[in-house]
């Protein structure tokens, strides 16, 4: 594994621990908006509700306050399920499978989608300069 290789792959495991906890752990959103570059945007696109046509923009600020309030009273642990990863000089793209379940253990996984991560590259590290998530429909 090269150097770039594991600081874009360090980037993405801060991102899944730091959305990751039990009800009790109130998210560090200081560590997961430095997952983040200074105007980084992130993208829900809605792929299976008909009720919702068009994806929902914010910047990653805004992103990250939400994310946080909605978690910090959770028990919510969602994690890298797989996925492709590019590479190049100074933007790396990471197709992200992932899973979700209140069950640490991830025995049960009650939702999985997909987290499209482009990252730049910022002296020696990487960040995410756009984040671009669906869910899969639900199975039901």
């Amino acid at each position: 594994m090269t150097n770039d290789q594991a600081a874009v792959e360090k980037t993405v495991h801060a991102f899944y621990e730091n959305v990751s906890g039990p009800a009790e752990c109130k998210r560090d959103s200081d560590a997961l908006r430095g997952v983040f570059c200074d105007g980084a945007t992130v993208f829900k696109y809605p792929s299976w509700d008909p009720a919702e046509s068009h994806p929902t923009a914010m910047d990653a600020a805004s992103y990250v306050a939400r994310l946080t309030r909605s978690l910090d009273n959770a028990c919510f642990f969602e994690r890298h399920g797989g996925g492709h990863t590019e590479i190049g000089w100074g933007v790396a793209q990471v197709w992200s499978r992932f899973e979700s379940t209140d069950d640490p253990t991830f025995a049960s996984i009650e939702r999985t989608g997909l987290n499209l991560f482009q990252l730049v590259r910022i002296g020696s590290e990487w960040k995410i300069a756009s984040l671009i998530y669906e869910q899969d429909a639900d199975p039901s």
